[in-house]
């Protein structure tokens, strides 16, 4: 340790630091009596040396953190071995100049000591990627260590600093060497697996590491208590900041308990059931940080009781330590009452439903390193298809399981897969999604070789999954999406049509390249693009295309004038389909009851101009039952029902309901409809919407999940608007009339319709559309087809499987697989359709000829042969 001095208690001038000279020159000369104080430390060559090592050890630790962010891990143990040869060469070192020993510790050899336990500790962190004795460190922690290694380092120049530096010093070291305790009390459970380890691999004394902290900075804070008064404040306040905040955390983490454990009882004591207790319960949940670490703890974040269940292995699925939880789970764990349903619970308040999904395998070190996003953009047709081909690469040393989901634009559908196997691009094939699933589960959970699947999943998302990912290895997979724009009026000037882009959640993207090209079949007038593109864009395009190279972008959109439509369709099956522009048809309706969706998302100013649009009509809200609206119960009712963090409005419930309007207002979060499979009130909403005609729906907002896809699947006839729309409506007694039949589809977002007629033979025009028109038609089609009928077990009639093969789209009833042999494809059952359109493709429209168009191509075939022969004949 430094050399003591005199206490100092008022003015920073009376400090006598041990290496500081009684004069301090102008100019610095290094290594003679001038030198200045903290300068005289570097004099010591294991010092300087030190110093040198853990920048060294520091800053490829970083490096290896910023290399696995953007390639995978390569091979973690050889970056230890190189961490733990420094900490210890430096070790024997120390011992060799005899600055360790246990009774003779010169002064002048802390500054060392304190080196050499910093680069233990990069060496710990190092092999702590491979055996994990502590999961991966929420940001906080990390910032702290950090902090810490700072410290250490700055605790060589503590006598030389003024009074109040020296305050701030020992502060930060007593709150650091709480940290370590914390982690010496979190390894002391396995010491002796430490002791063996010594033994065995010569690694194990690594577990040791925050003991020997803690015993260092606890001595150095004993001696700075001993002999420095005005130390102690400063010391006092360290221990005391992080038990301050650890009973804080502590009252709220029991302040939640409690409050689920009455909810739950007030659940069980509800006069209705229809809804799943966790539905119920994330409606009155408080929306913090401390409550999303309660839901989480066990299953993201580390607990009591789980620690070191994998030590020489990565558990399956990455989890995050955080001292304050795991601290508060060995204090009161969370509830166990709802702990079935937590994944549903959290991927419902925290839009996490990406971390919910079933892995059959684990996915800890898949990293996205590269993205190709190519487009083809019909302004015309108010239509877009894009191919997203991503590299995924394990850095890991075992295999593992890709889970990618896409969110994608309102009303969008898959229309191709691609999965590279042995370096060919092999392509999907449509079928049901119960062979799907049976056969990506037989194959990844048994036998182990190559699948690929894209699932339907509620919410305008896609499930993609990709097997297997080989240690040290890339995979590459490429899906289609078939979108329509979406067109935005303006106050002044032209119409404008939106390009959205699809973005993913799965393996790690952060440090991902990404080329975007753009290719559009007429060039766009007035263009905008998104501020992460336009630097990219080549400064020359060729015509009516962009091309963008950067760092990958998760959500962007681009915009231009909307031309007129065009005329030409796309003939097929002996039908042809094309666009007209989608008029707003309205019907009289006079409602004769007002219900009202309520959440916190509402605004008592809302409730004031709803009731005075209703005027003389009931209004009723739910709570707990149907109860109307009035003068004398509304503070009540609308102050409790504004509290919940969403709603699930019983629709079935509505009485009469052909002359009802439900008004909502969508939230963020809440259910989606497959959430509630099961529930009574999937089964009631099952068996009385059949019968029932679709209740006209008026959404103030943008729509939630659960609104989206009732009226995607025409249980609700909604619209869209300002409360100054809904008012007009109500005044002429009019509302939207619902378009959709056998005939035509309506894409509201892009203010179309696709009409489908009987082909006629003279229609030159119909080959110039896109195929990507019918794939449209049928995928909104198929929705309405399915309705209510999407909760019983047979909803994927063959009618519907029928139709989605014939336009190749997943769907609720479809999905699309690549196998890796004809064989596999042979035993499960799945059979490429012969009558439908095949995987659509940026090269081509993917179309399948009509009949009469079969026999032109053989004639012309016949021709050219004569035409050949013919040819033959005159040559001899």
């Amino acid at each position: 340790m430094s050399t003591p001095v005199t206490p100092v208690t008022s003015e920073p001038a009376q400090t006598a630091p041990a290496f500081q000279p009684t004069e301090q020159p102008e100019e610095v000369h290094p290594l003679t009596d001038q030198t200045p104080w903290w300068w005289l430390a570097f004099r010591q060559p294991t010092f300087r040396w030190g110093l040198g090592f853990v920048a060294v050890s520091a800053t490829l630790f970083a490096l290896y953190e910023y290399y696995v962010a953007r390639n995978g891990s390569p091979a973690p143990m050889v970056v230890f071995v190189f961490h733990y040869g420094l900490a210890i060469a430096y070790t024997a070192w120390l011992l060799m100049k005899k600055e360790l020993s246990v009774y003779t510790q010169p002064p002048q050899g802390h500054p060392a000591r304190m080196l050499m336990l910093l680069l233990w500790l990069i060496s710990a962190y190092a092999l702590n990627r491979d055996i994990p004795v502590f999961q991966e460190s929420v940001p906080w922690l990390k910032v702290m260590l950090i902090f810490a290694g700072f410290l250490m380092i700055g605790s060589t120049w503590l006598d030389g600093l003024s009074v109040r530096g020296q305050q701030a010093l020992v502060f930060g070291l007593a709150v650091v060497w709480c940290l370590f305790l914390y982690q010496t009390v979190y390894v002391a459970p396995h010491y002796h697996l430490g002791l063996f380890g010594i033994i065995l691999l010569g690694i194990g004394g690594h577990i040791l590491v925050p003991l020997f902290i803690t015993i260092a900075l606890g001595r150095l804070l004993q001696r700075s208590w001993n002999e420095h008064e005005h130390r102690r404040p400063a010391i006092i306040a360290g221990f005391f900041v992080p038990l301050v905040v650890i009973a804080w955390f502590l009252y709220q983490w029991t302040q939640i308990d409690t409050r689920i454990r009455y909810a739950s009882n007030a659940i069980t004591a509800r006069k209705d059931d229809e809804l799943p207790s966790w539905v119920l319960l994330a409606q009155h949940l408080p929306n913090d940080w401390i409550t999303e670490r309660y839901l989480k703890t066990g299953s993201i974040y580390s607990q009591q009781g789980s620690r070191m269940n994998s030590v020489f292995g990565r558990q399956d699925e990455l989890k995050r330590h955080d001292p304050l939880v795991f601290i508060a789970s060995a204090y009161r764990k969370p509830a166990d009452s709802w702990n079935q349903d937590v994944g549903k619970l959290i991927g419902t308040l925290y839009t996490s439903r990406h971390q919910t999904e079933e892995r059959l395998w684990s996915g800890t070190h898949l990293r996205t390193t590269n993205v190709l996003t190519q487009a083809r953009i019909y302004p015309e047709y108010r239509l877009a298809y894009t191919e997203k081909t991503l590299h995924v690469h394990n850095g890991g040393p075992m295999q593992q399981e890709a889970v990618y989901t896409f969110h994608l634009p309102e009303g969008s559908v898959v229309t191709s897969l691609s999965l590279w196997i042995n370096g060919r691009e092999e392509k999907g094939i449509l079928t049901t999604k119960a062979k799907a699933d049976t056969a990506y589960r037989t194959i990844v959970g048994v036998e182990r070789r190559d699948p690929s699947v894209v699932h339907w999943r509620e919410g305008n998302r896609i499930s993609v999954r990709v097997f297997p990912c080989l240690p040290h290895d890339a995979r590459q997979v490429k899906i289609g999406i078939t979108s329509p724009l979406r067109l935005e009026n303006r106050l002044a000037g032209p119409p404008q049509l939106v390009y959205e882009n699809a973005w993913f959640e799965g393996p790690d993207e952060q440090g991902a390249t990404e080329t975007v090209k753009l290719d559009f079949s007429q060039k766009p007038q007035n263009p905008a693009w998104p501020d992460s593109l336009e630097p990219g864009f080549f400064e020359k395009p060729v015509e009516n295309q962009r091309i963008s190279e950067s760092n990958y972008q998760r959500y962007w959109e681009c915009r231009f004038d909307a031309p007129k439509l065009a005329t030409g369709g796309f003939r097929f099956d002996g039908h042809t389909y094309h666009l007209q522009p989608a008029r707003t048809i309205t019907e009289r309706f006079n409602p004769q009851a007002v219900f009202l969706d309520l959440n916190q998302d509402w605004a008592e100013t809302d409730i004031d101009e709803v009731l005075k649009i209703a005027g003389n009509r009931p209004v009723w809200v739910y709570d707990e039952g149907l109860v109307q609206l009035t003068n004398a119960n509304r503070a009540e009712l609308t102050k409790r029902i504004l509290q919940q963090r969403f709603s699930v409005f019983p629709i079935h419930q509505i009485p009469n309901p052909a002359v009802a309007l439900l008004v909502t207002k969508g939230a963020e979060i809440g259910p989606q409809l497959s959430d509630l499979a099961g529930s009574s009130y999937a089964e009631t909403l099952k068996t009385q919407a059949r019968n029932r005609p679709a209740l006209r729906t008026f959404c103030l907002s943008k729509p939630s999940d659960l609104v989206k896809t009732l009226s995607e699947l025409g249980v609700l006839q909604t619209d869209y608007g300002t409360v100054s729309e809904l008012q007009t409506l109500v005044k002429n007694n009019r509302f939207i009339r619902q378009t959709a039949s056998d005939q035509s589809i309506s894409l509201p977002q892009s203010g179309i319709r696709i009409i489908r007629t009987a082909t006629v033979n003279t229609e030159s025009s119909a080959a110039q559309a896109p195929d990507h028109l019918f794939r449209l038609y049928a995928y909104t089609h198929l929705l309405h087809q399915l309705g209510t009928r999407y909760f019983e077990p047979d909803y994927a009639t063959e009618s519907l499987v029928a139709e989605a093969q014939q336009a190749n789209i997943v769907s609720p009833v479809s999905s699309l697989i690549v196998l890796e042999t004809q064989q596999d494809y042979d035993r499960f059952g799945i059979k490429k359709s012969k009558a439908g359109l095949d995987n659509a493709t940026l090269k081509n429209t993917g179309a399948v000829p009509e009949p009469h168009e079969w026999v032109l191509l053989i004639l012309a075939v016949v021709w050219v042969f004569y035409l050949w022969q013919k040819g033959s004949y005159v040559g001899l």
